[in-house]
C-alpha cells in the first residue's frame, strides 16, 4: 500500500510552522514572500540526522544569512568529499535508529486465508455535509479471494450479498482489514 514520504511531510510541517511564526496567517496574500527566507534558514541550519549544514554538503560552503554579520570569524574551505562521507554514515546511523524505534512498536500483520470473511476500513466518507461521527468505520463482510503477498489481499463481495448492482472486488492491506464476526442473539445477551 502506498505511504507518504515522512521526510517531505516533516519538512512541509516545518515550513508551515515557519510561515505561521512569520505572520503569514495575518496577511494571506503575501505568504509567498516569506518562502525565500525560510528556505535560506533551512539550508543554513545544522540538520539533526546528518549533523551538517545542507548548503555545505551540496555547495561546499555555508550560505550567508543576515545574522552572519554578527560573527567576525572567517570560515575555512570545506572538504566536500569527506563531509559527504560523514553525512552518509550519519544518515545510515539515523536510519538504523529509526528502524529500531519503528520495529519495537510494530507487530506482525494478521494472515488471512482464501475464503475467510473480513470487513475492510472505509478510507473516506462522502462529503454530503452530514456528520460522519456515527457512521461505521468498516464495511463488509467480504470474502478473501486471493493472497497477493506483502500483507495485501484481493477481497470481493460474497455471492448474493452484493450491496450494489455490481459485485465489489478490490485490493486492500491487512492493516485495513479485520475478521468478520457475526454476533448471534445468544452472544448479545
Amino acid at each position: 500500500m502506498p505511504r507518504s514520504n515522512g521526510q517531505v511531510e516533516r519538512y512541509n510541517l516545518t515550513i508551515l510552522e515557519a510561515l505561521r511564526t512569520k505572520g503569514a496567517d495575518t496577511d494571506n496574500n503575501k505568504w509567498d514572500t516569506y518562502v525565500t527566507n525560510i528556505q535560506q534558514g533551512i539550508n543554513s541550519t545544522i540538520n539533526k540526522a546528518t549533523t551538517a549544514v545542507p548548503s555545505e554538503v551540496f555547495f561546499g560552503y555555508r550560505l550567508q544569512t543576515d545574522s552572519d554579520n554578527l560573527v567576525d570569524e572567517i570560515e575555512q574551505a570545506v572538504d566536500v568529499t569527506a563531509l559527504r562521507k560523514k553525512v552518509d554514515e550519519n544518515i545510515k546511523k539515523a536510519a538504523e535508529k529509526q528502524k529500531q524505534l519503528f520495529d519495537a512498536k510494530r507487530k506482525e500483520a494478521r494472515v488471512y486465508a482464501i475464503g475467510e470473511l473480513v470487513v475492510i476500513k472505509i478510507p473516506s466518507q462522502s462529503n454530503d455535509g452530514q456528520s460522519t461521527k456515527l457512521l461505521p468505520i468498516y464495511k463488509g463482510p467480504f470474502q478473501v479471494v486471493e493472497v497477493l503477498g506483502h500483507d495485501r489481499y484481493k477481497v470481493a463481495d460474497m455471492r448474493g450479498a452484493e450491496r450494489t448492482t455490481r459485485r465489489y472486488e478490490g485490493v486492500t492491506c491487512a492493516e485495513n482489514m479485520k475478521p468478520w464476526v457475526r454476533v448471534t442473539d445468544a452472544q448479545a445477551d
